[in-house]
């Protein structure tokens, strides 16, 4: 009887995974085993260590080498409209090559409405990827989940990479007990009858 055991390397982790699937996955051998016994288990495991550092040495390096900031991170969970909240992120762990002056450019998203309501606007970044900035939030922001999106980092060119998201962080705009911030129904004008 014959027996297959799929073998697939993650290139996020270098992780080995028997019988599954994982995003960012390089590449994957199939090894056919005659019978299960301890001898040909011990092979099949000796041949896997094998195959692990060729397949990382290629299909998964780039997304190894590739330097990224580290993760953002917001003062507040929650905020309120007319309220700022700080966004920071330390130092990246690898040499992300920027020089002096260098700017991302941050935007505030509600995920309820398709118009920005504030323009994007520059933010000054450290030469080693950290950066500090408070964000308002607008008065007529909508309540509801939204989205600071930096742009113009390395996270914009990480192609079809799929251990590389956009470089965001989500929170929540909330109102006051006794006045009410715009909701998603005073915005209904504005995603159903604007083109």
């Amino acid at each position: 009887m014959i027996l297959e055991s799929k073998v697939s390397i993650a290139c996020d982790r270098s992780e080995i995974l028997r019988h599954g699937h994982s995003d960012g996955v390089a590449g994957a051998g199939k090894v056919k085993i005659l019978k299960s016994s301890p001898k040909r288990i011990y092979a099949l495991a000796g041949a896997i260590t094998l195959m692990v550092p060729l397949l990382l040495a290629t299909g998964c390096s780039k997304a190894q080498d590739q330097c990224l900031p580290e993760a953002m991170s917001l003062s507040e969970t929650t905020a309120r409209p007319g309220a700022t909240i700080t966004v920071a992120a330390p130092a990246a762990k690898c040499d992300l090559g920027y020089a002096e002056g260098k700017e991302y450019t941050l935007q505030l998203i509600s995920e309820y409405s398709e118009k920005d309501p504030i323009k994007a606007r520059e933010i000054r970044v450290n030469t080693d990827g950290s950066f500090s900035d408070e964000v308002p939030i607008p008065v007529e922001f909508p309540q509801g989940a939204a989205i600071l999106l930096i742009s113009g980092s390395p996270y914009d060119e990480c192609g079809d990479l799929d251990s590389c998201a956009a470089y965001s962080h989500s929170f929540t705009v909330t109102a006051d007990e006794d006045e009410s911030a715009p909701s998603v129904l005073d915005h209904l004008d504005t995603l159903l009858f604007e083109p």
